[in-house]
């Protein structure tokens, strides 16, 4: 259901949400002009790749002397 946010202040790509929003709830950022009320959406979360931890490198052998 659409429900309105309000929302504070802006910086680059990031929106500070003050009202609206509760723990959990999911947004749509991208594509809204594109479904309808009772149209099946398909969530992913934005950023989901980048947010994963990076493996640690293997250590390097030590060298002998």
């Amino acid at each position: 259901a659409v429900r309105p946010v309000k929302v504070s202040r802006t910086i680059g790509d990031k929106w500070l949400v003050e009202d609206g929003l509760k723990a959990g709830d999911k947004v749509i950022v991208e594509g809204l002009q594109k479904i309808g009320p009772g149209m099946p959406v398909q969530a992913t979360e934005k950023g989901a790749e980048a947010a994963k931890p990076a493996a640690a490198p293997a250590a390097a052998p030590a060298e002998k002397q």
